[in-house]
């Protein structure tokens, strides 16, 4: 009983050290060979898991030091290609170029920031810069962002209810990548000539909802 007891409270070293020949000593021995094998799979299962964190603390690094390079080349080639688009006004071909390349290396930093704040967040280090926040303008410059894919998918997004919501406290950057990625999934998933509509409610008056609907899968 003693040593049941140890073991359910996670002492795997214990032994019930009975030595008998009879049925208790039977059950004894099994209990003890049934513990040693216990403590010989809990073993494996540590190193393994030692293993597995330490892959993936590398995995963290490897991330952020790939999207630290990465960044790097890219920001160049923006400057560059806003110094192209700068001179080439108007000559439409090569603003068109300039622009599709800026819109590509807008793309890929904004990945390369989305690894960052991954690996942060897995590791505990994302930033909180809490401040006041209305969110009826964060969500109308998410709007912005994708005026143009809303106006060619023929989808309408409209706002409910938001400008009566109180001012709240939280990350503007946070709250915008977050309804960035709710949004850009609605989009992504409505079809053309479909409806998103986001709407808010008071919780209370430090607390409120927002939803996201649309009317795709």
């Amino acid at each position: 009983v003693r040593a049941s007891r140890a073991i359910g409270n996670g002492d795997l070293t214990k032994r019930t050290e009975i030595k008998s020949t009879d049925e208790i000593g039977l059950l004894a021995n099994t209990f003890d060979e049934m513990t040693e094998n216990l403590q010989h799979r809990t073993l494996e299962l540590e190193k393994t898991n030692k293993i597995l964190q330490q892959m993936d603390r590398t995995k963290m690094r490897f991330i952020q030091l790939a999207a630290h390079e990465l960044r790097t080349p890219l920001t160049l080639t923006q400057g560059y290609a806003q110094m192209v688009q700068y001179k080439a006004k108007g000559n439409d071909e090569l603003a068109r170029f300039t622009r599709g390349i800026l819109e590509g290396t807008s793309r890929m930093i904004e990945i390369i920031d989305n690894m960052l704040d991954v690996s942060r967040i897995d590791m505990n280090q994302l930033d909180y810069m809490p401040g006041a926040v209305q969110i009826d303008e964060i969500i109308e410059k998410v709007r912005r962002t994708f005026s143009s894919a809303l106006e060619d998918r023929n989808l309408t997004f409209v706002v409910e209810d938001l400008e009566k919501l109180s001012v709240i406290q939280g990350d503007k950057d946070l709250l915008y990548k977050l309804f960035y990625h709710v949004i850009v999934n609605a989009i992504k998933f409505t079809p053309d000539g479909g409806r998103i509509t986001v709407c808010g409610r008071q919780l209370d008056t430090s607390q409120v909802e927002v939803t996201v609907q649309d009317t795709g899968i």
